[in-house]
Parts: C-alpha cells; structure tokens; sequence
C-alpha cells in the first residue's frame, strides 16, 4: 500500500450532522414523468413530484467501501390517463435506501472530486411509509399503493436520482493545487468503511516521506492526518498567506516524538546540483501541545549551522541553543475556531482540536465538530 500524504476519518454522527444541514428545510427535486406496465393494473403513467426531506447515512465495515444511505422524500404522484388505480388523497412519503461508494480523486488535470453519485448506487429497498389522508396501512389505497412502490420503486428511484446527480465537493486545478503541494498522488483515493467511522486516504507521490493515518475520533467529530513529507508544503502555505507574500527564504520543516523541526536558509542564487550547498541555516525544534483549550507552540531549541565546520561545533552550537531555550518562550493559539460549513453557507461549523499528537510520519488531530 502506497502511503498517505493526507488522510481523514470521518464519524458517521458528523457526517450525519452535515447531511441534515444540507437538507434543512428540504430540497427541491424536479419533477418527473415515467411510464410502466403492472400485472393486473396495466399500463400505468405516473408522474412525481417530490421533496427531499431527510439524507442519512449508516457506515459499517460489512458494506465495504460503501456508504449506507437511507433518502426520505415528500411529494405528490400523479396518476394520468385511465388507470383503475384510485388518486392518493394527499402527499405520498417515501423511502429510499442505497448503497453508495463515495467517489475521491485527484485527476491528472489537476481537478478534485469527492462526491457521491446516486446514479451509481446500488438500491437495497423503497417503500411507501404512508399517505396523507389515510390513516391506516390497511386502507385499500395505502395497500394498492405499497404494492405499487414495491413493483416499480426502483425505476422510481432511478428517475430519482437522476435528478439529483451527483452531491459533494469539485474543485478546479487552479482551488486544488494545494494537492500538488503536499504531494498528492493523482488518482481515486483509498476508502476504508468501519462500523460508525470511514477513513480517507490520499495517496502521496514517491518521495514523500511519512505516512498520515489519522486516530478513530469519539462522539461527532472527525480526525486529520499529514504525512511529515507534506509539512514543509503546509507550513510554507500557512506563513505565505498569513504575511500575504510567499516567504524570501527557503523553510523545511521535519517531524520527530513529541516536536516540529525547522530549518529556515536564504534562497540559493544558484539551483544547481554542481555546487555545493553552503548556506547557513537557523534550526529550531518546537513541542505543540494543547494547554487550557489552546495549542500552545513552545520553542525547546534554537541554534545557528554552519557548513563547512566539524561536526562537533554543530552539535554544540545545538546544545546551547537548547541551554538558552529553557527560558520561557511559547505561543498560544485558539484550538477553537468557527467555519463555514460549505462556501456561501450561512451556518457556521464550530471545531475544536481535542487531541494532538506529533509523530515521525507526520501530525495527526482529533477535532470535535458541532453546528
């Protein structure tokens, strides 16, 4: 198996709780017609009009790298022509429930897809759960009518789907060519379905050092993983757009127990492999940690290297920068922070990393999400 350059874990609560956002007060779905040929009633010419109201999903190890989604819709069926079946009184409501495998690439062209795509789901069952104006299943129109969503529910819900497409995340070459940076392989992602969680693995490219495997996370919540081969990309992206410049310096940055490296050396003026790289560089090590809902950074060594100088003067140019560090030197940043939930969206997804862990394949979080 390939390593990973990044990787996720998603709860099936969280996945949950951004469907049910997504849904809200329930989305349109355009109307369609279809006709069909019963056993006993005939020719029958339906057309439907419905209302998404619920999306759920089920994660479970069994269904492989399939999502378990059960879809709950509301609307009207029309029945046209002369058909001995009788008129619903009211608004039919509807279930679904399919198998879908989620669909994560990276393309050659620079493109991203994650996305789930309901004309590919394999259907399990749909049923008609009830009528508006009937109140029991054993009225003759709720019994004609569970008879019908059982002999044509799923060319209903291929119609269905149809309409709704494909749902998720697209992104041009130019908004993912962050993917490039932290050397993501192209092609599909690795998909690993357990009971109540789904891992997401980004393959990186070779040479990449690490490997990002993200923590199981409790309760709605999430984790992420980086490979220490994509930190330097990461960090360089973070520094970049938070001084609204790229950085005039060259910042490398490693992964060991317990801390962060860095090695920051001016740019070469010379990028050849025929002369030798002597520049000096500052190192610095820093331990993260969460302290009192933040993460504090906290600088545990900083020394000057030199080239071309025994090795013996590198090591104790460290070992004062070590002495010289135990002063108190550290950072605090909020391990909580607001988020849209999708671009455009007015709902904010709140996130706070609850777990921290620094390793020498990479960073792994654990973050608790709520709306």
């Amino acid at each position: 198996m390939a390593g990973w350059a990044l990787s996720t874990v998603v709860s099936e609560a969280f996945l949950n709780a951004i469907a049910a956002e997504g849904v809200g007060d329930g989305v349109e779905v355009a109307g369609f017609r279809q006709a069909f040929n019963l056993p006993m009633l005939g020719a029958l010419d339906l057309g439907v009009d419905l209302r998404i109201v619920e999306v759920s999903f089920g994660m479970h190890a069994h269904h492989g790298d399939r999502l378990h989604a059960v879809i709950r819709a509301s609307g009207f069926v029309h029945l046209h022509g002369d058909t001995p079946m009788p008129a619903f009184p009211g608004a039919a409501h509807v279930r679904g429930e399919v198998l879908v495998r989620p669909r994560i690439e990276r393309f050659a062209d620079g493109t991203f897809v994650a996305v789930l795509d309901l004309r590919d789901s394999e259907l399990m069952g749909m049923a008609l759960e009830g009528i508006d104006g009937i109140e029991t299943d054993a009225d003759a129109v709720a019994q004609m009518g569970q008879m019908l969503f059982a002999a044509v529910g799923g060319e209903l819900f291929s119609g269905l789907a149809a309409e709704l497409g494909t749902v998720g995340l697209e992104l041009d070459d130019e908004h993912a060519a962050f993917l490039d940076e932290l050397g993501v392989a192209v092609g599909p992602a690795e998909i690993e379905m357990h009971d109540g969680a789904m891992t997401v693995g980004l393959p990186s490219n070779l040479g990449v050092s690490g490997h990002a495997e993200a923590e199981r996370p409790g309760g709605n919540g999430l984790a992420v993983a980086i490979a220490a081969g994509s930190l330097t990309a990461l960090i360089n992206r973070l520094v970049s757009d938070s001084l609204g410049m790229a950085i005039p310096a060259d910042l490398d940055v490693t992964a060991s127990e317990g801390r962060v490296g860095g090695r920051m050396r001016n740019q070469r003026l010379v990028d050849s492999p025929l002369l030798p790289d002597l520049r000096p560089a500052v190192r610095t090590t820093v331990r993260p940690r969460l302290v009192d809902g933040n993460i504090e950074l906290s600088l545990r060594e900083a020394w000057l290297e030199l080239p071309l100088v025994p090795a013996p003067i590198n090591r104790l140019n460290r070992w004062i920068g070590g002495v010289a560090s135990r002063a108190p030197l550290s950072v605090s940043i909020p391990a909580q922070a607001e988020l849209p939930v999708r671009p455009g969206s007015d709902a904010a997804l709140r996130v706070e990393v609850t777990d921290l862990s620094i390793r020498p394949d990479g960073i792994a979080l654990v973050i608790d999400a709520s709306l």
